[in-house]
């Protein structure tokens, strides 16, 4: 699999930069999620299931043709939440949440951080045409 980079939303946005490397039966993908909203800017190393990115771009090429539905992910130890529905005014609404958890002595550190923007369905093109670079 070749890389596979795309954004969801411009800014503010969530940028995959994926995979970084192929874990285990190479079903598992891990790559650098950057959640960039309103001035909060983080990221993280993550893992995804190959077949619920697939689903990812299917449903938000459902919603970006009808402009109804719902496209979501999460990553595999459920750190990183993605949901993209339809919005009452012919957008789309992206919601997005990633955390991590840092145990270290004597303190252990946690984060998390949460975000929710609007934008136009054609901030969902560069997800549908990663399909086949996921896939292959």
């Amino acid at each position: 699999m070749s890389k596979v980079q795309f954004r969801i939303g411009g800014a503010p946005g969530v940028m995959f930069n994926l995979p970084s490397r192929k874990v285990g039966d190479a079903t598992v993908l891990e790559g650098k999620v950057v959640m960039d909203i309103y001035g909060l800017k983080c990221s993280e190393r993550l893992s995804f299931d190959q077949v619920a990115l697939l689903r990812l771009c299917a449903n938000a090429k459902k919603l970006f043709e009808k402009l109804k539905g719902e496209a979501s992910i999460s990553s595999l130890c459920e750190s990183f939440h993605l949901t993209v529905t339809s919005s009452s005014t012919g957008g789309v609404r992206i919601e997005a949440s990633m955390k991590k958890n840092q145990f270290s002595q004597p303190n252990n550190a946690e984060w998390q951080a949460n975000g929710v923007f609007y934008d136009l369905p054609s901030c969902l093109v560069p997800l549908i045409n990663s399909a086949d670079g996921i896939s292959s």
